[in-house]
């Protein structure tokens, strides 16, 4: 559009070159409209321009009028202030501005804060500009319309009790019966009327709350702040910006508040609220313990990282009617050893819901956590023990990763799907879950149990809850190649106790434990049964049950009619009453295994009747079968440490007492060997008559020493059995001794060799000489020694004491040759007797005897 007074010019210049009276006579024409028109545009500019003055007149006035009211009531501005606020109010310069609006500036503003919070200021503002309505300063009335705090430092304080130091603004104390004098206005001046504001706006701000009950300090900045009809009779909106421990604004608030109830109202808790905030990225850490955060969230809950929250509010602080969301997945959350979720792992929820100082109750809430989502609604009684009224329902989830969030199930690596549906009621304490009631799901289940080394698996398993107990029907399971059936029910969950049943066609050892390298057959438990109860005993799972198997193979044993009662208590392990069958025997046994020490330590004790030796001992050594066979009869108890045999065997320490009936040593014979070496020559026993040695053919005619019994104490330390009082009976001789025994074999015995009186009759009817090593009862004995590596051992007697007993015995006495005859007159020197050993004599002797 054109310029007015472009125009107006233009209308100037058409006049001045069309001056005809003709022309100016016709009246109409476009030319007198515009002339009209130009001067319709200046009677405006100019009624404009008076306008204009009449204002700035006003203005001046209106200013005039502020500033000399300002000039003239500076003390009483700040007593209204201090009247309104209940607080001190200080500032260094008062004066009137017209930048923003017309107002009045308050310069380095402080509002002291309450006494009882501190001796600080409240709120700090470089300035603070109280803007007033412009027309009713032209008869001297005084409105604000507008607080603008520039760069305000605002310190709330929460005492221990809970207390907040703005609850007391409006509210000054003071001494009963004492009343400041108000200053009175100059004459001709209004009196100001109360302190009414339209508007407060607070511009980069800073806040700092210091929370003495919680321990927490909190830091704001960059607040921006609108409020709009601040008064006590209406709500009052709110537009809010800040920066809550960030460089950069992350929280927004925007809504009404109030009006109060009534005009003395101080409950901070049930002011009226609505409307909108948004939060994040922020720091839970910083904000889980402010105010209602800090009453729903657990006291052992610790967070890192950064969240975001936006939500719709309506009510009041006591009663709050909420609706939003959380976006928590940049945040690392632990409520102790119980549940930790890293960065990075999605969080979200969701709720409708209301609060209030008893209860939330929830519309319906939503949380993702992971792979899983729940779906719920009820509500939580809030106070020292919570109560839980909820109905949950969870979308199908992933069961992989979720070792990350909850430690318990660290090492057990798990697989498959899971899906629930429950209804949770009750109170939450340290030691009692809230009832449940519903059931969970899982399908294509895996997992990989830290004890077992094959992974356990089920196509599909239902537990279902019934209060504080849970029931799994029986449910087929594999565990590496054992298949098998389990049923279990949970008597209670905290602290937790369970029953189970299990039964199996097979369990593969190998599936239970790793390989030792010591079995050269495959171990299994077959048509095998267990049954037992599990609980919680001071921290640590406690069990107590029993194992049964009609057949199968342990250690290279082959068993029947297994039974046994196990025990796990504080991490020691105990078998009682461990009963079998096996070798053409049976064996009863109990056991102790101890995991808290490292190594771990164990006892046993075990007692065999009946056993086959060579196969009994067979299972620990294959060449022991080739040495030594009988019936074995022993109670033995063990002590050791160490998680394999090599381990084991260095430290195993033991006593007992064993037995071997009806049984043979191969590939040594004891009673020939040690008659044989009386000479030190093989083949004594060939001196013998053909009577003797066919009428004891166990002594003569075999290559095993074969005996009725084998028997003694022992006691098994640093890798040996100490054999005390070994006696060992055969039909013909006995021997009495002691001596000790490695686990590899290495024999070392010392032992007496007493002959039957039948046998040492004929043995010194064929060898007379004998009779000095009989004792009162006819009986050849001399001691021997066993020693060598089975079956390479050899008795060795004692050729000392069988020399000395014959020398005794006048053996070596003969006839003293005639002495030489010295010729005359040369003296006969004297002869030195020859000293010979007793073995050498006796070995000479020997050689008479058997050659005579």
């Amino acid at each position: 559009m054109d310029n007015p007074s472009r125009k107006f010019y233009m209308v100037v210049d058409i006049q001045s070159r069309f001056r005809s009276p003709k022309r100016r006579a016709i009246s109409g024409t476009p030319l007198e409209f515009r002339l009209m028109s130009g001067q319709a545009t200046m009677r405006k500019l100019v009624i404009a321009a008076v306008i204009l003055l009449l204002l700035g007149a006003l203005l001046a006035f209106a200013v005039l009028n502020l500033g000399r009211f300002v000039n003239r009531n500076k003390d009483y501005i700040l007593a209204q202030a201090e009247q309104a606020l209940g607080r001190k109010v200080a500032v260094e310069d008062i004066g009137v501005t017209v930048w923003g609006g017309i107002g009045v500036r308050l310069k380095n503003f402080a509002l002291a804060d309450d006494r009882a919070f501190s001796r600080e200021d409240f709120l700090r503002a470089d300035d603070l500009q109280v803007n007033v309505a412009f027309l009713p300063l032209l008869w001297k009335e005084l409105r604000v319309t507008r607080l603008i705090l520039h760069q305000p430092v605002i310190t709330v304080i929460r005492d221990k009790k809970g207390q907040f130091n703005f609850a007391s603004l409006g509210r000054l104390p003071r001494p009963e019966g004492q009343r400041k004098p108000e200053p009175t206005p100059a004459p001709g001046e209004p009196a100001a009327p109360p302190l009414l504001v339209s508007l407060v706006n607070v511009a980069d701000g800073k806040v700092r709350y210091l929370d003495h009950k919680d321990g927490l300090d909190l830091r704001i900045s960059q607040l921006e702040l609108t409020v709009e009809e601040p008064g006590l009779d209406r709500p009052v909106s709110v537009d809010l910006a800040a920066a809550v421990n960030a460089d950069r604004q992350n929280l927004r608030i925007q809504g009404k508040i109030g009006p109060p109830p009534t005009p003395a109202f101080t409950d901070f808790k049930n002011l009226p609220i609505r409307g909108d905030i948004a939060l994040g990225p922020v720091a839970l850490a910083d904000l889980k313990r402010l105010g209602l955060l800090a009453d729903a969230l657990p006291k052992d809950l610790s967070v890192d990282g950064l969240f975001s929250l936006s939500a719709n509010m309506d009510g009041t602080l006591a009663d709050l009617a909420l609706q939003g969301k959380v976006t928590a997945t940049d945040t690392a959350v632990r409520l102790k050893d119980r549940f930790q979720k890293p960065k990075g792992i999605p969080l979200l929820l969701s709720a409708d819901a209301r609060v209030t100082n008893s209860k939330i109750s929830l519309k319906k809430a939503n949380v993702t956590l992971h792979t899983l989502g729940l779906q719920g609604t009820g509500e939580i009684t809030r106070g020292t023990v919570p109560a839980l009224r909820l109905v949950v329902d969870s979308i199908r989830g992933d069961l992989n990763g979720w070792e990350k969030i909850v430690p318990f199930l660290e090492g057990y690596n798990l697989g498959g799907t899971v899906e629930g549906h429950a209804r949770i009621e009750g109170p939450v304490k340290k030691d009692r879950i809230p009832d449940i009631n519903g059931a969970v799901t899982v399908t294509q289940f895996r997992t990989t149990l830290p004890q077992f080394p094959q992974p356990l698996t089920a196509q599909s398993a239902t537990v279902s809850f019934t209060g504080q107990q849970a029931t799994l029907k029986e449910t087929p399971f594999q565990l590496g190649k054992s298949q098998f059936r389990l049923a279990a029910d949970v008597e209670r969950f905290s602290p937790l106790a369970l029953t189970y049943r299990l039964s199996a066609p097979e369990l593969w050892m190998a599936d239970l434990r790793k390989d030792s390298g010591r079995s050269t057959k495959q171990e299994v438990l077959r048509e095998a049964k267990s049954d037992g109860r599990l609980w919680t005993k001071n921290g640590t799972l406690a069990y107590q049950g029993k194992l049964s198997s009609t057949r199968g193979t342990i250690a290279n044993m082959d068993y029947t009619n297994l039974h046994a009662n196990i025990a796990l208590a504080e991490r020691v392990a105990t078998i009682e009453d461990l009963r079998l069958q096996a070798y053409n025997g049976s064996l009863q046994g109990r056991g102790r295994y101890d995991m808290r020490t490292t190594p771990p330590v164990f006892t046993l004790t075990a007692q065999t009747r009946g056993m086959d030796v060579s196969a009994l001992f067979g299972s620990t050594s294959a060449a022991a079968t080739k040495h030594i066979v009988g019936k074995a009869n022993l109670d033995l108890t063990l002590a050791g440490s160490g998680n394999r045999w090599e381990e084991i065997q260095r430290g195993l320490s033991g006593h007992g007492q064993a037995e071997v009936l009806d049984g043979a040593l191969r590939d040594v014979n004891i009673a020939e060997g040690a008659l044989t070496g009386l000479t030190g020559v093989p083949g004594l026993s060939l001196f013998f008559s053909p009577r003797v040695r066919s009428k004891y053919p166990a002594i003569f005619g075999t290559k095993n020493t074969e005996f009725r019994e084998l028997k003694g104490s022992l006691n098994l330390k640093n890798g040996k059995a100490h054999l005390d009082d070994l006696q060992i009976a055969a039909t013909d001789w006995a021997a009495r001794g002691k001596g000790w025994v490695t686990l590899d074999q290495t024999v070392d015995v010392r032992a007496d060799l007493v002959l039957s009186e039948q046998l040492s009759t004929d043995l010194i009817g064929d060898i007379k000489e004998l009779r000095f090593l009989a004792d009162r009862q006819g009986r050849v004995v001399f001691p021997f020694a066993l020693t060598g590596t089975l079956p390479r051992v050899k008795p060795i007697p004692d050729i000392a004491y069988v020399a000395g007993r014959l020398v005794s015995g006048t053996l070596f006495k003969q006839p003293s040759p005639p002495p030489r005859e010295t010729p005359k007159g040369e003296q006969q020197p004297p002869t030195e007797p020859k000293k010979t050993t007793p073995e050498e004599q006796f070995r000479k002797e020997l050689e008479r005897i058997f050659r005579r």
